[in-house]
């Protein structure tokens, strides 16, 4: 059945202002707020009663009163009175170029409502704010465009990082707040991008939840750290050069931390049982895959040869019970 909307709100538009839609330059005002936050006000008075008396709110609206309201509430910014002079101010945005916020225009009589996207809008009408379908029976028949008041700050959501450096997350976004908690080095974190505020960030670890700086100082895109194996028997050194010391010896085929952020000329930190060093990270030495290698034990105290037959050198003797790793 055909709704009735002779009285849905004061406007000032004629037919022909609405055809045809005219792009134009950029007339819509930038905000920081975001669509988030006009939706969120808007659905405040879903329900709320029609009045062409009172339709500034906030306890009622015709349709040009409560976008005016909800615009101003959200953005702080006040828009044109009437419809009318709504649409004529704003950017006119092509169908299939609409955003969320922008607003959405009908005839006979006219009509404003807030696009929310998936085709629907919310608007004042003669039976309340509600939320209608623009594409369905009634509304479609009488749509004429959309038009854009305000550019509303994109919402970036939630990023996955990864802290360079052992790092105290804060209660709040200063450097003088208690610890809210600690985030290892190299750990995958999520950072949302919407909370921040001079830099500082919502970071979320686990169960952990805190404040810090975003910046590549304390975060990367990129993982930190990075698991390796041994090629060989390999030793590593106190510093990035094979004229150092050796700091500690890695068996072959011995899991390694290898910290990707500290290259020097091709030299990276490498930790191994708890203890770190230097060692060049190339195929000739870490690998990024496990070895193919088994654990047995000796039956009996065995002699390692040097070479693949019995007359070969003792290299090393084996006592019974031992572990051994055999490469397969």
């Amino acid at each position: 059945m055909k709704k009735v909307i002779s009285v849905l709100c004061i406007f000032a538009i004629v037919l022909g202002m609405f055809t045809p839609f005219t792009i134009k330059a950029s007339a819509a005002v930038n905000t920081n707020s975001t669509f988030e936050e006009l939706y969120n006000e808007a659905k405040k008075h879903l329900g709320k009663p029609y009045s062409q008396v009172n339709r500034l709110g906030p306890d009622s609206f015709d349709c040009s009163g409560y976008t005016k309201y909800v615009y101003k509430k959200v953005t702080g910014v006040q828009i044109e009175n009437t419809s009318g002079e709504q649409y004529a101010a704003a950017d006119k945005i092509k169908t299939g170029n609409q955003k969320p916020g922008d607003l959405v225009y009908f005839r006979d009589p006219g009509h404003v409502g807030i696009y929310i996207g998936d085709g629907k809008m919310i608007n004042a009408q003669n039976d309340g704010v509600k939320i209608d379908n623009i594409n369905g029976s009634y509304w479609k028949d009488y749509f004429v465009g959309y038009a854009r008041p305000f550019n509303f700050k994109e919402k970036l959501g939630s990023k996955y990082y990864y802290a360079v450096s052992d790092l105290n997350l804060r209660t709040q976004n200063n450097w003088d707040s208690s610890v809210a908690g600690k985030v290892p080095k190299g750990a995958k974190v999520s950072i949302d991008l919407d909370s921040d505020k001079n830099g500082w960030c919502m970071v979320t670890y686990g169960s952990v939840k805190g404040y810090m700086l975003n910046t590549t100082s304390y975060f990367s895109t990129t993982p930190v750290l990075k698991t390796y194996y041994a090629k060989d028997n390999i030793n590593l050194r106190t510093q990035a050069s094979w004229d150092s010391s050796v700091a500690q010896k890695v068996q072959k085929g011995e899991k390694v931390i290898v910290d990707l952020k500290s290259n020097n000329n091709g030299w990276y930190k490498v930790t191994y049982a708890g203890k770190t060093g230097y060692m060049i990270l190339n195929d000739n030495y870490l690998v990024a895959t496990p070895l193919n290698m088994k654990t047995y034990y000796a039956i009996n105290t065995l002699k390692l040869r040097s070479a693949a037959n019995w007359d070969s050198s003792v290299s090393q003797t084996v006592p019974e019970g031992a572990q051994v790793k055999v490469e397969m």
